[in-house]
């Protein structure tokens, strides 16, 4: 009996996460010489323009337990990069906003350097479909029956 085998390799998906975790580690090393982590890094990504951010909202974009934010985001309290303000009508509630004195420049020179890495060597015109193709993925998955 044959077995039918499906190469994973090849699937959008495994494309998509392989990119994803080459990303991860490239950011890894490139935040070192900045003192922060890429768990930090994303939290302050997301904290860009935001006013009103709980640290529940947070850990739902991040796909993680909001407990295990605690750790990073004392870090970065106490680094200065963000600060934390218990809510007025629940104290249980921390919103998180990043802190008005703080220099983003550094990572934005960093994000621009590792686009400039990724995207060498891409058309304009293949950059605007692989980005329409990896947002309708996006709308795919977002709107699937389990995740609604």
């Amino acid at each position: 009996m044959k077995i039918n085998t499906l190469d994973y390799n090849t699937l959008a998906i495994s494309l998509v996460s392989k990119l994803s975790r080459t990303i991860a580690t490239m950011a890894e090393r490139l935040l070192e010489p900045i003192d922060i982590s890429l768990q930090e890094f994303r939290i302050v990504g997301l904290l860009i323009g935001e006013t009103h951010t709980n640290q529940k909202d947070l850990a739902q974009k991040l796909s993680v337990k909001p407990s295990s934010l605690s750790v990073a985001i004392s870090k970065l309290e106490e680094k200065g990069t963000l600060e934390r303000k218990v809510s007025s009508t629940d104290k249980r509630v921390n919103y998180l906003t990043l802190s008005p004195d703080l220099d983003l420049a550094k990572m934005n020179n960093l994000v621009l350097n590792m686009e400039d890495d990724l995207l060498k060597g891409i058309s304009k015109k293949d950059l605007g479909i692989t980005k329409r193709a990896l947002l309708k993925m996006i709308e795919n998955l977002e709107s699937h029956p389990q995740n609604t």
